[in-house]
């Protein structure tokens, strides 16, 4: 028989996933209804901002020679937080899939946070995938210290 605590814990993971779900219905039918890029970008810093307040997020995508790297949507930033500057040249694009790097200061870690120059930050990059083919990356910088990603 279940703990107390063992069915809060699992009451509460159950409402974070309803929650999680509903967020992103919202988004996709919201998505469905911009009529421009434009739309888009404005929807994206939006939902960044609902989804993630307390965090430092930014959406960079290609440009048309798929050669550059512009950032479109952002929440919590001054000027532009990541220095890559290609899709070949961002290691979640490259590989497309989510990276995690929880210590700028690991061996491991994105060379492009060491170049970021804050002291120790973490991160989680994930690819943006349009039609099967990743075009882009969102950016995300918990404002938290390094290490406890």
């Amino acid at each position: 028989m279940p703990s107390q605590a063992e069915l809060a814990r699992a009451r509460s993971a159950a409402l974070e996933e309803l929650v999680r779900q509903r967020f992103a219905a919202q988004l996709q039918a919201a998505l469905e209804l911009a009529d421009t890029e434009r739309d888009v970008f404005g929807l994206a810093r939006r939902a960044f901002a609902l989804a993630m307040p307390e965090h430092k997020v930014e959406m960079l995508l290609a440009d048309n020679s798929q050669a550059h790297l512009r950032a479109t949507a952002s929440n919590g930033m001054t000027g532009r937080g990541c220095p890559v500057e290609s899709p070949s040249s961002c290691a979640a694009v490259r590989r497309g899939q989510t990276m995690i790097f929880p210590d700028s200061e690991a061996l491991d870690a994105c060379p492009k946070l060491r170049q970021r120059g804050a002291g120790p930050i973490g991160a989680v990059c994930t690819p943006v995938g349009v039609m099967g083919r990743t075009i882009g990356v969102i950016a995300n910088q918990p404002k938290v210290l390094a290490g406890t990603l």
